[in-house]
């Protein structure tokens, strides 16, 4: 949806993970550290804002509609 827009005619996610810096801040979130690595890291961090789709929003863009 974020990453090529234009394809996605709608989304519907019913768990999204879309802030990929702050999830472990969040419920269960620091269980999944291990997992998707730990945004305080600086090297996972990097990695975790090319997978975020909160930090990869771009003003100008027309995105899909979402039911999330």
């Amino acid at each position: 949806m974020v990453r090529e827009p234009e394809k996605i005619g709608a989304v519907i996610s019913e768990v999204p993970l879309t802030d990929m810096l702050n999830f472990h801040h969040y419920s269960v979130g620091k269980s999944w550290l291990e997992e998707y690595g730990n945004p305080d890291d600086a090297a996972d961090r990097e990695a975790l804002i090319e997978l975020s789709p909160l930090h990869q929003l771009k003003v100008g863009i027309t995105y899909p509609p979402a039911f999330l």
